[in-house]
């Protein structure tokens, strides 16, 4: 049977226990991300009285500043150019790598938050190569969302269906379900991403999060005699 099958009337249970928009969501972004060491030099006195605060901050008043004055085209004299929608770099954000590491470990919860949007996530495993899960969308903005889009890239080792879709629009103080039937089809590494694009007050906004599924949700318990279990774990080749 497909994964339909094996899922049929348990919707209920994502629609029916719906987690409420969290306000202060804390994710802890230095245990997953170094911060980098910035190296100050020590301060110098100079030999006149304002040398010493150039260099405290950096400056030296040998050198003369840089001009700070604005260039003009003389064919954009309020220098507002032809204008375009700019282009949206999808990455990870800090604070999704971050609650992405904790729910790898304790499953459902917040998975994304940010002023404008909250995205929880919820899932379920079964028979060990099913899974179904669901995205929350809080709109936490003042404003509606406005053409929003939630997909999954394309992944190898697994197969996806969306069995609950969104109507491209989310009003504020509005939450949303997305929901998505999953198939293990192979041994995988590394976890799905998926990709959120909107616009807020005109605004193009999208970036991408890392879904909470590794290999390791679908891997079930075995009983294995004493035996056999030496012989393959006991084998110092083994790795």
């Amino acid at each position: 049977p497909g994964s339909e099958e094996e899922f049929d009337d348990q919707e209920e249970e994502f629609t029916e226990r719906a987690p409420e928009v969290q306000q202060n969501v804390f994710f802890d972004v230095d245990s997953t991300v170094a911060k980098p060491k910035r190296e100050v030099p020590a301060p110098t006195k100079g030999s006149k009285g304002g040398d010493f605060l150039d260099d405290l901050f950096g400056g030296s008043s040998s050198q003369p500043a840089a001009s700070s004055a604005p260039s003009y085209d003389a064919d954009d004299l309020f220098g507002v150019g032809d204008y375009e929608e700019e282009a949206v770099e999808f990455v990870v954000p800090r604070v999704a790598e971050a609650a992405y590491t904790k729910l790898v470990k304790e499953g459902d919860g917040v998975l994304y938050d940010d002023a404008n949007l909250q995205v929880s996530y919820k899932g379920k495993f079964k028979e060990g190569r099913l899974a179904q899960f669901g995205f929350y969308f809080g709109n936490k903005a003042a404003s509606s969302l406005e053409d929003f889009n939630s997909m999954i890239d394309d992944f190898e080792g697994l197969r996806f269906k969306e069995s609950r879709g969104l109507e491209g629009r989310l009003e504020a103080g509005q939450q949303v379900l997305q929901l998505y039937l999953c198939e293990c089809t192979a041994p995988f590494e590394g976890s799905p991403v998926l990709r959120v694009s909107f616009k807020v007050n005109g605004r193009q906004q999208g970036f991408l999060l890392k879904i909470p599924i590794v290999l390791c949700k679908f891997c079930l318990p075995e009983e294995v005699a004493p035996g056999p279990f030496r012989a393959v774990f006991g084998d110092p080749s083994y790795t």
